[in-house]
């Protein structure tokens, strides 16, 4: 393209540059603003990855264009997006430096995935403990308060018992499953029905508190499933954006809440789960601010976590505190949910 034969076009290229780059800037500036009434700031978060694959595009488009100053505005903002692009994408020297602690943290989507028995894939889940030595499982969306479901846990549970010889606790949606004995744990539930526990379990070495935790979900599955059910329609997008913004303050409180825990912790912490947030969110940046992420440390390849969405998100995590570093992280490929498990060897300090 002639910038001198084609200035409209040259100067709407321009435009839309100066565009994605002003947006990506305010994708790396949210993170840093609590969500609130009114705002539209959890929606541009979201949208991040859309963003700077959009600036990766234009910005090679300027290039073989031979634009160079134009060049550096997408390149601007995706360096500005460095963090981000890190907290997803990692390239760490894999380490034979034995783990003192090996947790893995897992959304279960309640056993019933693709179709599969509950009984397979709770058989498979088991296979892969025994594979993997976990010494602490975290699972999320484990059981719902159905009597069914009810007693059904409690045979999930006790298969990890006699298979495995794992200590348990759990309540509804969350459980920790542990090769150590668990002194003491509690269960907590937000007043949107999303929950967490906690448990102090005693390893070899220290007693370790762990956390874990089902944050807000963004509720736009839900709100579709209800309107084609009620109205045979799509939901409004009004809707939609009304209802992500709504998830995203109670995240913002969630978040909070365990944060307070981990400031009071009487021991070393690890805070696992489905947050349901990127790291391009409040929550991620105030988790970040207390302690250390797994993948961040230790990680390799592209850290999405949640197969639906294009298989874009990484919403699942391990976080630790500086008791600890982390030798190695990993995002197995096992089917066993929507969700990835994700596993991390800690050594202490």
């Amino acid at each position: 393209m002639n910038k001198l034969k084609y200035p409209k076009l040259f100067f709407t290229g321009l435009l839309l540059t100066l565009g994605l780059l002003v947006v990506a800037l305010l994708c790396w500036f949210v993170s840093f603003l609590p969500p609130a009434d009114g705002r539209f700031w959890g929606i541009i978060a979201l949208l991040t990855p859309l963003i700077l694959v959009a600036n990766g595009f234009v910005l090679v488009f300027w290039l073989l264009r031979r634009r160079w100053w134009v060049s550096l505005l997408p390149l601007l903002a995706i360096l500005f997006n460095g963090d981000y692009i890190l907290s997803n994408f990692q390239y760490t020297r894999s380490s034979d430096e034995k783990q003192d602690l090996r947790v893995a943290s897992l959304n279960a989507c309640y056993f019933m995935w693709e179709g599969n028995s509950l009984i397979n894939i709770v058989d498979k889940l088991i296979q892969v403990c025994k594979y993997e030595k976990f010494d602490v499982l975290c699972l999320q969306e484990f059981k719902d308060c159905q009597w069914l479901w009810r007693t059904t846990g409690e045979w999930i549970l006790q298969s990890f018992r006699n298979r495995m010889g794992y200590y348990t606790t759990t309540e509804d949606g969350i459980a920790i499953i542990s090769r150590f004995p668990i002194l003491k744990s509690e269960y907590k539930k937000f007043d949107s029905g999303n929950d967490y526990m906690w448990a102090d379990i005693v390893t070899p070495k220290d007693t370790v508190r762990v956390i874990t935790v089902h944050l807000q979900t963004s509720g736009v599955s839900q709100l579709r499933g209800q309107y084609h059910k009620e109205q045979g329609s799509e939901a409004p997008i009004r809707k939609i954006v009304s209802t992500l913004e709504k998830n995203n303050r109670l995240r913002r409180e969630q978040v909070e809440t365990i944060c307070e825990m981990v400031d009071s912790s009487p021991y070393p912490v690890l805070v696992t789960g489905d947050f349901n947030d990127t790291p391009a969110s409040y929550s991620y940046r105030m988790m970040t601010k207390r302690l250390h992420d797994s993948f961040r440390e230790a990680g390799n390849g592209f850290g999405a976590t949640f197969r639906g969405i294009l298989g874009v998100l990484r919403i699942d995590y391990v976080f630790y505190d500086d008791s600890f570093r982390c030798v190695r992280f990993r995002t197995l490929e096992d089917r066993l949910s929507d969700h990835k498990l994700v596993a991390a060897d800690l050594c202490y300090k």
